[in-house]
């Protein structure tokens, strides 16, 4: 069900009542969108992305990220793809690195 916000009194409701149940304000249309949350999943591939952990972390951030993506393509209520996408880069270049140390 939309929520809709007063314009007197700033209050969010549920109603489908054109006025506001709190002040008896005439409602004027307007709807609140629902908060979208941030994919966890993507915030943890971004951060083991930055801080690698001896490349263990670079490779947790690429599953989490793909993980991540694969869940914010499914629910577009969540948010983080762009943590995602950076998490999933930051873990590739480090595993990259890890690659060229080994073969030098």
């Amino acid at each position: 069900m939309p929520q809709r916000v007063c314009p007197s009194c700033s209050s969010i409701s549920e109603t489908e009542k054109p006025f506001c149940p709190e002040c008896g304000a005439k409602y004027d249309g307007s709807l609140v969108k629902p908060a979208e949350k941030t994919s966890g999943l993507g915030i943890a591939s971004l951060v083991l992305g930055i801080t690698w952990i001896f490349w263990l972390g670079s490779l947790l951030a690429v599953i989490f990220g793909h993980v991540a993506l694969s869940q914010i393509q499914k629910d577009s209520s969540i948010s983080g793809r762009g943590m995602a996408i950076a998490g999933v880069t930051l873990g590739w270049i480090g595993i990259a690195t890890l690659l060229i140390t080994l073969a030098a």
